[in-house]
């Protein structure tokens, strides 16, 4: 005899999968451009270590061996709340760059409010790609690559400074959503021995809705 089971009500079977938390620095660069994003981790160290700041810099050299590595850089942008772009001639010429990660950030500063941060690392043709419309770090004559030593440690940590007041600058939400919690209520079935029982819980879900 077949056990009886509870129908499962419909908000339990509809409950919407929260986004990922937006709470780091996600950096986009090219690799003959890595020695830059070695020195800003350097720069960066004493907000990494601690001091309840919790900033993580998270580039593609973090993917580990054998990871789904378009997988894993889909989920970064989508938990980057800073976006620093490393931008060159190389980075422009990239394929990969210019037609999915600075889309998908882009997308995200103008959708969610992420925080484009770039840097011109080289001359190059930056001003005709939509990257020229967001305000640079630096003085757009400032070219990292042609700055002394001691200039460029001083960029970097304008550079470090700005990640930084990013990151503690609240997402603004989008016209026309306000922040909401949403209280909604899970559902499992489990065997029971005699039969079977439905067990609820309560979720709660911070996200966005419109306003009025």
């Amino acid at each position: 005899m077949a056990a009886k089971m509870s129908r499962v009500p419909e908000s339990a079977r509809n409950v919407p999968e929260p986004a990922p938390e937006r709470r780091h620095v996600s950096i986009s660069y090219t690799r003959v451009d890595r020695e830059w994003v070695d020195r800003l981790q350097q720069m960066m160290k004493p907000l990494l270590r601690g001091g309840g700041q919790q900033i993580e810099l998270w580039d593609d050299s973090q993917i580990e061996p054998g990871a789904k590595w378009r997988a894993a850089i889909e989920l970064a942008l989508a938990q980057a709340k800073v976006a620093l772009l490393l931008v060159s001639d190389a980075f422009l010429a990239s394929e990969f760059v210019m037609n999915h990660e600075v889309p998908k950030l882009l997308a995200a500063a103008e959708a969610d409010g992420v925080r484009v941060l770039w840097v011109s690392l080289s001359p190059c043709l930056v001003e005709h790609t939509p990257i020229g419309e967001y305000q640079a770090v630096l003085p757009l004559d400032h070219y990292l690559d042609e700055l002394d030593k001691p200039q460029q440690q001083r960029a970097l940590e304008t550079i470090a400074e700005r990640i930084r007041e990013a990151l503690v600058t609240p997402v603004p939400a989008p016209p026309g959503l306000a922040p909401h919690t949403f209280q909604l209520e899970t559902a499992r079935i489990l065997n029971a021995g005699k039969g079977w029982e439905l067990q609820r819980q309560p979720l709660q879900l911070e996200g966005l809705r419109a306003e009025g």
